[in-house]
């Protein structure tokens, strides 16, 4: 609440705004639902009517709901995170592992500030939940609509269709649980998809889905696709070039880790899809840190061993967008032609990405490892 009223303060006093611009442009949506009218009468609202319908209370009640119940929804998260990290540790390192989402300056700053990624990380957290509480119905609904709201969940479709035969092991392809979860899941998607499609015609999904295939951002962007922009002309070569990667990448982790660790399977899918999404803003961040407080448990040990490998990593990532967020300031408020520089800085964000990602996978392993090592060793203690 504190951060809420002083961005009220920062906005009226300040040339640069607390609040987001796309807080704005939810408003103006809202704006036109409470009216009658489509919210895609205002230019740039490329998000589902959902999201301006949840927000008609900005309107009608005070123009700072919408920050206070995206605050709220991050502290729903936390104690969900709190709840399933219980399940597998001690009461005080649950919270300490609740914490990196709890008190992470990023996700408070955004939520605040009016963007919505809390919204669809409380649906991912809550899918996860409802599977590991074996409620696969209720998994199906959340994984539906956290689809509907940000098209990138769809990348756990599969892992978690195959991890399912980890909850309910049978000899059947087609088990009940993956029926469920297939159907629940359409149902979902087809429902609100064909509901606002028949309110809002072509423009629904135009606007909330297709444009972001075809979407180029030069001022926010930190994706190294920022420099093939640069250098080549737009074509269907060019497209190719930038999903190829990623794809591969993408199915390749799918199917290493969808049955050994899907939380961590879909932890590292992110990561791989923004670092190599020709689109990536610092909300995106959120995407995948949501699930960090999940993934820090199963690679302690390994980081821990190698701890000055570790502070590398975690420095060079830091540093790495802190010379892009350099040179970004430069342009936005200098006005100074820095093009080339965040082209560089771009590509030094996309190397740190995966530096951090290749070390993840590393210390998973090594802290496997280890705890295998440490259940020989107490084995053969307790049998000398």
């Amino acid at each position: 609440m504190g951060l809420i009223v002083y961005g009220m303060y920062q906005d009226q006093k300040f040339n640069v705004r607390y609040t987001d611009i796309d807080y704005d442009v939810y408003n103006d949506a809202s704006r036109y639902l409470v009216n009658g009218e489509s919210p895609y009468r205002r230019a740039t609202y490329r998000y589902t009517p959902l999201l301006a319908e949840i927000l008609t209370l900005d309107i009608l009640l005070n123009e700072q709901f919408g920050k206070i119940l995206f605050s709220i929804f991050d502290i729903i998260i936390a104690c969900i995170q709190f709840n399933l990290l219980r399940q597998t540790n001690s009461f005080i390192m649950s919270l300490l592992y609740t914490a990196i989402w709890a008190f992470n300056p990023m996700s408070i700053v955004i939520s605040t500030r009016g963007n919505a990624e809390a919204v669809v990380c409380l649906f991912v957290i809550l899918t996860f939940y409802f599977l590991y509480k074996r409620k696969i119905w209720l998994c199906s609904l959340f994984f539906g609509l956290s689809i509907h709201m940000k098209i990138y969940p769809v990348l756990y479709s599969l892992p978690l269709f195959f991890c399912l035969s980890n909850f309910y092991p049978s000899k059947s392809f087609f088990t009940k649980e993956r029926l469920i979860a297939v159907f629940g899941t359409a149902f979902v998607l087809i429902g609100l998809t064909g509901y606002y499609y028949y309110r809002y015609g072509f423009e629904f999904l135009w606007e909330t889905y297709l444009y972001h295939g075809t979407r180029t951002d030069h001022r926010h962007n930190l994706s190294y696709y920022l420099s093939l922009s640069f250098d080549f002309p737009k074509s269907t070569i060019q497209s190719l070039i930038s999903f190829l990667p990623q794809i591969f990448c993408l199915i390749a982790i799918g199917f290493r880790y969808c049955k050994k660790d899907i939380i961590f399977c879909c932890y590292l899918m992110t990561c791989i899809f923004v670092a190599f999404n020709k689109v990536y803003t610092m909300q995106y961040f959120i995407w995948w840190f949501v699930l960090l407080p999940f993934v820090v448990p199963k690679i302690i040990e390994g980081a821990l061993h190698h701890i000055f490998l570790t502070i590398f990593v975690i420095l060079q990532y830091i540093a790495s967008y802190g010379i892009w967020l350099y040179y970004g300031y430069e342009l936005e408020f200098k006005g100074k032609n820095s093009m080339f520089n965040i082209f560089i800085a771009g590509i030094i964000v996309f190397i740190a990405n995966i530096i951090l990602i290749i070390w993840h996978i590393y210390v998973y392993s090594l802290s496997d490892s280890l705890r295998k090592q440490k259940q020989v060793n107490l084995n053969e203690f307790l049998f000398i």
